[in-house]
């Protein structure tokens, strides 16, 4: 299986048969931000679009003009977005929708922003679960309540994805989730108490924007875990990730 970093939250997934592509909405250094998927993606693969959310640094309606008739290609969109001309190959999810796609099982939990965040069985049976904008949100200069507020929907969250995982007796093997350097100190806030809930097998930073180092102090932070940590040091970065 293939990783490719894209920027800020966005990842391709690949292996033989599909090609999942997680909340582009630009490459900073390409003019306009249009990005050619031939870049990337094979075309006699299945191509799946995933959308968590409708903020702007998660989704940009660019990927739309991928679907040029000659992909296979599925779009699996948070039905925060409205969609004015929705097409057979876009499917809507929200909290606790389930669907599947050929081989791919797609379920959806909740997000402590905005959308939802995503866990994926793929056909050989890897298990990826992409966070969107679910994390532990605490600022530093907020008050008690908003704190307390921010936890409590970040841990029922999480507990959901726990009790899902525990009754299909899953293991996430993959998980996108974010390491954010705005939040100063609680930067791992939200991270490690992932790991400690799930111990993923392997655990890819992202929504860091262009501080590309708290990938590596993040890796070096988790090291003492049973969770590998992956460094990406640029945009459009294949990954060694195992």
């Amino acid at each position: 299986m293939d990783i490719t970093y894209i920027y800020h939250s966005s990842f391709a997934v690949e292996n033989e048969n599909y090609i999942l592509i997680f909340d582009f909405y630009k490459i900073p250094w390409i003019k306009n931000n249009t990005f050619s998927m031939n870049e990337i993606i094979d075309k006699d693969k299945t191509i799946i679009i995933f959308i968590s959310h409708g903020h702007s640094d998660h989704f940009s309606s660019e990927i739309f003009k991928w679907d040029n008739g000659i992909r296979k290609i599925y779009y699996v969109i948070s039905d925060d977005i409205d969609i004015s001309d929705k097409k057979s190959n876009y499917y809507s999810i929200k909290e606790g929708g389930n669907i599947k796609i050929e081989d791919i099982n797609v379920k959806a939990f909740g997000s402590s922003d905005l959308g939802v965040s995503f866990l994926i069985k793929m056909d050989d049976n890897t298990n990826i679960f992409h966070a969107g904008d679910l994390n532990w949100w605490k600022w530093s200069g907020e008050t008690n309540e908003d704190q307390e507020y921010a936890t409590n929907l970040f841990k029922r969250i999480v507990n959901d994805i726990k009790i899902s995982t525990e009754e299909d007796k899953e293991q996430i093997d993959i998980a996108f989730f974010p390491v954010d350097p705005r939040l100063e100190e609680n930067k791992y806030l939200g991270a490690m108490y992932f790991i400690e809930n799930f111990a993923p097998k392997y655990l890819f930073p992202m929504h860091f924007w262009d501080k590309f180092a708290i990938t590596k102090d993040f890796s070096e932070y988790i090291k003492n875990t049973s969770t590998k940590g992956v460094t990406i040091n640029k945009d459009i970065e294949n990954l060694n990730w195992r």
